[in-house]
């Protein structure tokens, strides 16, 4: 998200366009997405563990015999947390990913970005 802020060609706050300027703080809401990458995630024997900013977290999980075989050997490329009214839910994302410059083309909806005359202390 830095990347997309302090150095994308579209993005007002860019770098390049405000040389002189302090840089924006950034912030995510309550409700931004975590994305968890491939080695962050292991399944083993009815259970995953996820490594956390909390350290590792251990899950059980009824996996069906299919469901399973995906796991250990299709290409995982991330896993994303997310919540909402009804409550959390993590999406497992196999094979081919778009591009990262694709997928960061439009600012999302949980960053919030406030000029350096509107950080409050």
């Amino acid at each position: 998200m830095a990347r997309l802020i302090y150095q994308g060609p579209k993005s007002p706050w860019s770098i390049e366009k405000r040389p002189d300027a302090p840089l924006p703080r950034f912030s995510f809401t309550a409700n931004a997405p975590v994305y968890f990458d491939r080695h962050t995630l292991s399944v083993r024997e009815g259970g995953l563990s996820m490594y956390s900013l909390d350290g590792r977290l251990h899950f059980s999980f009824g996996l069906k015999p299919k469901e399973e075989r995906l796991f250990r050997e299709g290409k995982l490329k991330e896993v994303v947390l997310s919540r909402d009214a009804t409550g959390f839910r993590l999406v497992f994302c196999f094979g081919e990913m778009p591009s990262q410059s694709s997928r960061l083309c439009e600012m999302p909806e949980y960053v919030v970005v406030l000029e350096s005359t509107e950080l409050v202390v």
